[in-house]
């Protein structure tokens, strides 16, 4: 057993022992321990580590001590079971009555004569921090504590049904780790022993299971990233599966966008995506596209597509931001444009109003390549130079000739305040 004095020894020489019988008891009173029930007032400024003053009635002076434990959940506690140090006697009151009170474990070492039962008045210092206790700059509790043991203690109990052949100590005297304290003999020893193995097996099982169940008391992040909520207090009591908070990755977020029908057939998965966030500006953040909804929804008139993204984010970079995605979707070089104004569709075919030179106005099918906000790459249909429409001609008569050799705005004159604008453009490369 630990070291210490011999406590409740009970056992003389050539007594028939039971298994599990109390043998006796071995306590290092050096250090003793008490439980102080403070209410909730008393209790708002308590912290684990800080020292508490201690009185005693048998001897003059104070005993140091310090709070090792703290249970933040009042408990409803009989009133008749509580010290009360106001009033006389050793209840507070009579009846059944219930106090909600706070228990505080607090520990000290003994300076001798304190022992198992005592009463202990329990007093905190005014300034929490202060590196020594003032007797006259305390503040006693409502409720005295009584002194439940000590920090070491070990009861000794017969490993077997045997008979004890020797005593080797006496109460009160002291012991060392390892010293004999009974010998024991019987002829059901090592029927005892195979026993005692078996329930060793059975507890090493158990205690790995225990450990297994620890393991699980701490809960882990299961990634790299930031918490971003957590749902709990300490003290409060979870069960298995219950949600606790939300932890992200800044390295691998997620942004949802829409696209229309147009757009939707020129993005790809995979496809390298810009996203800039109001919130942060000057900064862009690199991304790609991770899906493409196969299936359009319609929002007021308009079909619009789904485009899952994922995004290389930052620390800096919240869920719930607002951002825009900037798709390449590809990219073509010496190519013909045209402004996407003079492109509509007819029987299905995009088409194009071409100014010919004498002002009359055709119409020819083109297909169409890249686009983007305000022009679209023309693959077929027309030829570098041609003049596009880019405004109405469905007003013009088939007898009606358009005036003058073009319908772009002349040049204004050098001291021309104003420019004159028109509704036509010309394909670009």
């Amino acid at each position: 057993p630990i070291g210490g004095r011999i406590a409740s020894l009970n056992v003389r020489e050539g007594e028939e022992l039971k298994l599990g019988q109390i043998v006796a008891k071995v306590v290092d009173d050096s250090r003793f321990r008490l439980v102080a029930k403070l209410t909730q007032g008393e209790f708002q400024n308590i912290q684990v580590g800080q020292k508490v003053a201690l009185r005693f009635s048998q001897f003059d002076g104070i005993v140091e001590g310090q709070v090792t434990d703290a249970n933040y959940a009042p408990v409803a506690a009989p009133a008749s079971e509580l010290l009360d140090s106001y009033l006389s006697g050793s209840n507070s009151q009579a009846g059944e009555e219930y106090v909600y009170v706070h228990w505080v474990t607090i520990e000290a070492d003994n300076p001798g004569l304190v022992r198992t039962g005592m009463r202990a008045e329990v007093g905190f210092p005014l300034d929490p921090n202060a590196g020594k206790i003032d007797p006259f700059a305390v503040r006693w509790s409502r409720y005295a504590a009584l002194v439940e043991g000590y920090v070491d203690e070990e009861t000794i109990y017969s490993r077997a049904e045997a008979i004890a052949t020797n005593v080797y100590v006496k109460n009160g005297q002291t012991v060392k780790p390892g010293d004999k304290i009974i010998s024991l003999a019987g002829d059901d020893a090592r029927e005892t022993i195979d026993a005692k193995l078996n329930e060793l097996r059975d507890k090493e099982d158990e205690l790995q299971s225990l450990y297994d169940q620890y393991n699980n008391l701490d809960i882990l992040s299961p990634m790299d990233g930031v918490v971003a909520y957590i749902d709990t207090d300490v003290g409060r009591t979870i069960g298995p599966g219950e949600w606790l908070g939300h932890i992200y990755n800044t390295s691998d977020m997620r942004m949802w966008s829409t696209i229309d029908d147009i757009d939707v057939l020129m993005v790809q998965q995979g496809a390298p995506v810009k996203v800039t966030v109001d919130a942060l500006p000057g900064r862009t953040f690199e991304g790609e596209v991770n899906r493409v909804s196969t299936m359009g929804r319609d929002r007021d008139g308009v079909v619009q597509f789904e485009v899952d993204i994922k995004v290389v984010g930052s620390p800096e970079l919240r869920p719930g931001m607002s951002a825009r995605a900037f798709i390449d979707a590809g990219s073509a070089e010496n190519v013909l444009l045209v402004p996407l104004e003079a492109i509509f569709e007819e029987d299905g075919r995009s088409m194009v109003e071409v100014l010919n030179p004498d002002g009359t106005v055709k119409t020819v099918p083109i297909t169409s390549g890249l686009m983007d906000s305000r022009y679209a790459e023309v693959k077929e249909g027309l030829e570098e130079g041609e003049l596009v429409i880019t405004g109405s001609s469905a007003d013009i008569l088939p007898s009606q000739r358009i005036q003058g050799d073009t319908l772009l705005p002349t040049k204004p004159d050098d001291d021309s305040g104003d420019s004159g604008g028109g509704n036509s453009g010309e394909g670009r490369e």
